[in-house]
């Protein structure tokens, strides 16, 4: 009998890879609580690119 896998799969990084491949502007850069570069995506970047109108502020 085979064991079956108690743990959950990362939805996290499959939707982060699958809004990189989407939205490659709207990656970027950012500093972890440890200190370490992670890439990341820029919220504000991502929604200019997903609406169909630009609104100031």
């Amino acid at each position: 009998m085979s064991k079956l896998k108690m743990h959950t799969p990362n939805k996290a990084d499959e939707n982060y890879k699958k809004l990189a491949e989407l939205f490659p502007n709207a990656v970027t850069e950012t500093i972890d609580e440890n200190g370490e570069v992670v890439r990341a995506i820029d919220k504000d970047v991502l929604m200019q690119e997903i609406n169909t109108m630009v609104v100031d502020g």
